[in-house]
């Protein structure tokens, strides 16, 4: 794989630019969090605090799995993550992607699972994703991304919805 074709030589390689991408979007986020299993990146969008000091409403969730190569395993790994999260991604190298078999897409959305296409240039929604399940049955989960985000969230402002 040459600098040219993939500006990533790991996963880890890929996080940021999926940080600044959903952060471009309204949403705060985090890493290496437990969703469903472990997940690469966490996003999350919340309303306006109610009152100073009360945790504002969670209005959406993205978990985005980074994969290389494993089309099986990033797949089944995002499948699993619309169990608790409102939109499951994968988000794996252009240059994979655009190799990919037309039969191989499709595997992504028969799962309802999204996937985002990444290169030198930054991000771009190869497949959109069905809805999953979101947090309402996560309540612990929810929690545990707030208390991870909050500072974060408190920097931005309360206006998250853009």
């Amino acid at each position: 794989m040459s600098e040219t074709c993939c500006p990533f030589r790991v996963e880890r390689d890929m996080r940021q630019p999926t940080i600044e991408w959903l952060r471009g979007r309204g949403f705060v986020t985090t890493a290496e969090r437990m969703i469903y299993g472990y997940v690469d990146v966490v996003a999350a969008r919340y309303g306006k605090r109610p009152s100073p000091g009360r945790k504002p409403p969670l209005l959406e969730t993205i978990a985005v799995e980074l994969k290389m190569s494993d089309v099986a395993g990033v797949i089944k790994q995002a499948s699993d993550n619309r169990n608790a999260v409102d939109w499951s991604y994968c988000a794996m190298p252009a240059s994979r992607i655009d190799k990919m078999r037309p039969a191989t897409l499709e595997r992504f959305r028969e799962a309802g699972v999204g996937l985002l296409s990444l290169d030198a240039d930054g991000v771009s929604v190869a497949i959109e994703p069905s809805r999953g399940q979101g947090m309402d049955g996560s309540p612990a989960v929810a929690a545990r991304i707030w208390r991870a985000v909050r500072k974060q969230y408190d920097e931005r402002g309360t206006n998250q919805n853009r």
